[in-house]
């Protein structure tokens, strides 16, 4: 995230963090600067209600947005596409309109694996009957959530840098309002 907003002119963003529950983190700004020192202390503790509710996350993301219908607006959803509610697509569907554009960031391996437990060193979260908990990607979700807002779909991996990406993304999207 810090190399994209290193990279942004005149762009406002917004940070909101998710799990089970979600919370506008980082109301919309420019200031870029003060927008790094907020995204380096998200954690994973940050949200204690485990799970996965993307569509509250879209929704509170919109709401961030406001009434501005002359912005060009665009939504990068970073997850690993774990949603655990039967009905994400059709709550997704009824919050996008023609003027917002979900961009889909997979995050994770399709293999799985641990997530670290942030209040213990060196150990990683269980459920609630004390097993491991792994995460995977769900490729086929985070396609359809980006098809559903005439999005992209990248993803994040160690050989391949998605800052480009998205900053071709966000001046693309520019230009397009001209």
């Amino acid at each position: 995230l810090s190399k994209i907003f290193d990279n942004l002119e005149g762009d406002r963003i917004g940070v909101v963090v998710f799990s089970g529950s979600n919370f506008l983190y980082l109301p919309l700004t420019m200031d870029y600067d003060a927008s790094k020192l907020f995204i380096k202390s998200i954690d994973t503790s940050m949200i204690s209600s485990r799970g996965t509710d993307i569509p509250n996350a879209i929704k509170t993301s919109i709401e961030a947005f406001g009434n501005e219908d002359d912005q060009q607006k665009m939504i990068f959803l970073f997850t690993d596409g774990e949603d655990h509610s039967n009905l994400s697509i059709d709550g997704i569907s009824y919050l996008i309109n023609d003027q917002i554009n979900i961009h889909v960031v997979g995050v994770g391996s399709s293999k799985g694996s641990l997530i670290p437990d942030p209040g213990k060193q060196k150990s990683f979260l269980k459920d609630e009957s004390g097993e491991l908990v792994i995460s995977k990607l769900n490729s086929n979700f985070l396609r359809e959530i980006s098809l559903l807002s005439n999005g992209k779909l990248l993803r994040i991996s160690k050989s391949e840098p998605v800052s480009e990406n998205i900053v071709d993304i966000i001046k693309k999207g520019e230009d397009s309002l001209i």
